[in-house]
């Protein structure tokens, strides 16, 4: 089990530029087609979720959809250099809308690192999201995955003890009336390697990040926090320590290593805080107990193995991007060449009559680079 974690947790893009995002090739999008979504089957009943945000002055209320959280986890693994114009189509409806842009805060995260002498590895961005009532703003802390064999292997550590005990409750006759106190086994197993453990706990570093925005600006945001595969765990262990929301893509979870964490983490916390995106034949986000909310998603790769199908479902968020927003519509947002050209899901449709190039023009780019791909 770590071992196809580990195999689904590196991304092996390698690194572009000079900052440590990584992929400089991310997404390309159509802003004159759309999904509309609900093909005639159930969607998912969280295609979006939180407080009703005004916007506009025609008193509409909209919900962040899924699809935001999924684009913006997936987003910590591109270079800062690139991130900005991401945002900028992606956001592009609501910057236009209010007239205040979402954006990559780098000079905050810069100035918290200086302030603590950081030297960890982890990875983590701001995203400054405009709220369309008074000033307020929505402070979106997203945290990367693994990106290499180094991140997998001191990442997996904080997971070891909850996988191997929930493989041994697998196994064992009546292995589920050891659950409610497992959390103190792997507690214990934790204070044995907390030597170890503490050199690689970079959720403290998150919390912290989480905890100075909270200090300098009081109410004028709010914070929530996402990732991707590991970087959703941290995410989740941030969350859950500074009592905001954490949304994790193909995360793994932290209910039963909860004790195991400084300062530990409280079951209402997790239940009450965390919700994590699940999709079909991924084992990352199968580690350890779910908390309460979660929402399963399909995944339609059909590689031939299991393995290559748990590797092409876990990705880096994107497919799962594609399947939330093929099931619950793109509503504002672009549609994307990836999930046709890439995923295999159905074309697009136009937004309006003569839009101009066709499809194939504009997602050139990418048939050029599926076609390398096959060769």
């Amino acid at each position: 089990i770590m071992l196809a974690m580990g195999v689904m947790s590196v991304d092996t893009t390698p690194v572009s530029g000079e900052d440590v995002g990584g992929d400089a090739e991310f997404l390309t999008y159509l802003p004159d087609y759309e999904y509309t979504g609900n093909d005639g089957t159930i969607p998912y009943p969280s295609c979006s979720f939180g407080r009703d945000l005004r916007v506009g002055a025609g008193g509409n209320y909209t919900r962040r959809d899924l699809a935001d959280y999924t684009f913006l986890a997936a987003l910590a693994y591109i270079d800062d250099n690139v991130t900005q114009s991401q945002l900028d189509q992606w956001f592009a409806f609501e910057n236009k809308l209010n007239q205040r842009n979402v954006t990559n805060n780098q000079e905050g995260v810069q100035k918290f690192r200086q302030s603590i002498e950081s030297q960890s590895p982890v990875v983590y961005k701001a995203i400054d999201i405009p709220i369309p009532q008074g000033n307020k703003t929505d402070v979106m802390v997203i945290i990367r995955g693994s990106h290499s064999a180094f991140d997998f292997l001191t990442d997996a550590q904080l997971w070891f003890a909850a996988v191997l005990f929930q493989c041994l409750r697998f196994i064992l006759p009546f292995g589920n009336v050891w659950t409610p106190i497992m959390h103190h086994l792997i507690e214990a197993i934790s204070w044995l390697e907390s030597r170890s453990l503490s050199k690689i706990s970079f959720y403290k570093e998150t919390t912290g990040f989480i905890q100075w925005i909270q200090e300098n600006n009081g109410d004028s945001i709010n914070v929530e926090v996402t990732g991707h595969s590991l970087g959703g765990g941290l995410a989740f262990i941030s969350a859950a320590q500074a009592k905001v929301r954490g949304i994790g893509v193909s995360a793994p979870n932290a209910m039963l290593s909860r004790s195991a964490f400084d300062p530990p983490l409280e079951a209402t916390a997790l239940d009450e805080l965390t919700f994590n995106i699940v999709p079909d034949y991924d084992v990352v986000p199968r580690c350890d107990d779910v908390a309460q909310n979660f929402q399963k998603t399909r995944c339609l790769a059909n590689t031939g193995t299991f393995l290559g199908d748990a590797v092409a479902c876990h990705g880096t968020g994107k497919r799962t991007l594609c399947e939330l927003l093929i099931q619950c519509g793109t509503n504002n947002r672009p549609a994307l060449c990836e999930c046709h050209y890439e995923f295999g899901y159905p074309q697009p449709t136009p937004k309006y009559k003569n839009i101009g190039p066709p499809l194939e023009e504009q997602c050139a780019a990418v048939i050029e680079r599926m076609k390398k791909n096959e060769n």
